[in-house]
């Protein structure tokens, strides 16, 4: 990928504390993904999927941002919010509830028959173990969040289209919204002790 160094070191030195505090939430976040035990249950890996997906694009938002790409950045920090919102939701569920919710989000995973060992759950059996009901209704997150389809607000025509190519910006609104939504999901993850780290230091 092409990085302009001019803009690179112009949007780490005028968002260093921001971008600091991002680095901390992705390394906390990176320890507990490297910690976190094989899920056992469709709660857990539903939850895992959605706090990998998370931790994925929080490192991509950094990228993009100290890069220069702003509307970019705005696009990968919906789908952070995304995310968090499904590990939330998830957090909500029984676990006979799960399925519905994972075979509609396609979370299901394929997995071969060579690669199945005793340590491999598998989540359907599991759920009907648990006494899932078929005619359980269709479950999925509410609607898009509110306010976020205005992460960019512009007044002038010119500033309705991105910049071609790398440029600073101000970048300061939107790396606070990724730092809350990194602060949500770790006190989310702090709570749920279905994922087995209910008494680990986040």
């Amino acid at each position: 990928m092409f990085i302009d160094e001019d803009t690179l070191a112009e949007m780490e030195r005028g968002h260093a504390d921001w971008l600091k505090r991002l680095e901390q939430s992705a390394d906390r976040l990176g320890t507990i993904l490297l910690e976190l035990p094989v899920p056992q249950n469709a709660q857990a890996y539903a939850s895992l999927h959605g706090l990998t997906r998370f931790h994925n694009s929080l490192l991509a938002f950094r990228l993009l941002v100290v890069s220069g790409f702003s509307d970019d950045a705005a696009g990968v920090l919906r789908r952070m919010g995304e995310a968090a919102v499904m590990v939330k939701f998830v957090s909500t569920l029984e676990e006979k509830q799960i399925l519905s919710f994972m075979e509609e989000a396609a979370m299901v995973p394929l997995v071969p028959d060579e690669a199945v060992s005793p340590h491999t759950p598998e989540l359907r059996t599991i759920a009907e173990a648990a006494d899932r009901s078929k005619g359980c209704d269709k479950l999925k997150p509410s609607g898009p969040l509110v306010g976020w389809h205005s992460l960019l607000e512009a007044d002038e025509p010119e500033d309705w289209f991105p910049p071609i190519g790398p440029a600073p910006f101000d970048a300061a609104d939107l790396l606070w919204k990724g730092c809350r939504l990194a602060d949500i999901l770790l006190e989310v993850v702090q709570e749920c002790g279905f994922l087995g780290i209910s008494d680990m230091r986040v």
